[in-house]
């Protein structure tokens, strides 16, 4: 018998049928809490605020700090619940899907607001489409991304996300885990290179007061 057939042999004698895979279940105490540990690791910021109205002060403060002058933004659920643009009338604000030429707009632009699809609390990521009045290069162009997400829409991990996503993807989809990074051959991290360099996540509870 030669090698061939020795293997050969092998092969057909192993069992085929694979044991029986267990569920994979993550449970945490706090969704938000964990999420935003897990995107601290990631070099990403999240703030946690009880309310619709403590998100917009919030980041109403973010805004000021970073010395925001222009916004390109998405005209999506939950921005609109939240009463934005109208409750920054004095910034300049591009929207995808409205603004001529929005991809040097958004070039420009010194933040890129949206929301999310889903959030995973295991790893800091969050699920980000494209699609009608979205676009990935606000996401991408601006040197700051600030995300709005109810805390509704955060899942323990990937796993539970599977159960969720859309029959059919859309012509975009992402997961983002904090800001831009790199390494170089010394393996020294570097943010912000083929990025935003700050990514900040107000995470809210869907309540008005």
């Amino acid at each position: 018998m030669t090698a061939r057939d020795e293997i050969l042999r092998r092969l057909q004698s192993t069992p085929t049928k694979l044991p029986a895979l267990k569920p994979r279940i993550r449970q945490y105490h706090n969704l938000g809490e964990q999420f935003a540990a897990a995107l601290a690791q990631s070099k990403g910021e999240a703030h946690l605020v009880e309310s619709k109205k403590a998100a917009v002060g919030k980041l109403r403060e973010l805004l000021a700090e970073l010395e925001i002058e222009t916004v390109a933004a998405h005209r999506e659920a939950p921005l609109a619940d939240l009463g934005i643009p109208e409750a920054f009338p004095d910034l300049h604000w591009f929207f995808a899907g409205e603004t001529a030429d929005y991809l040097s707009r958004c070039a420009q632009a010194d933040l890129g607001l949206t929301s999310a699809d889903f959030a995973l609390a295991e790893t800091g990521s969050l699920v980000l489409t494209s699609g009608k009045h979205k676009a990935r290069m606000t996401s991408l162009l601006p040197p700051v991304h600030i995300v709005l997400l109810p805390q509704s829409r955060i899942l323990p991990s990937i796993f539970e996300w599977v159960g969720k996503r859309p029959q059919i993807f859309p012509a975009n989809l992402v997961l983002v885990s904090g800001p831009s990074k790199t390494g170089d051959i010394e393996q020294t991290s570097i943010v912000g290179v083929h990025g935003p360099k700050r990514f900040i996540v107000i995470v809210y509870q869907d309540r008005d007061e």
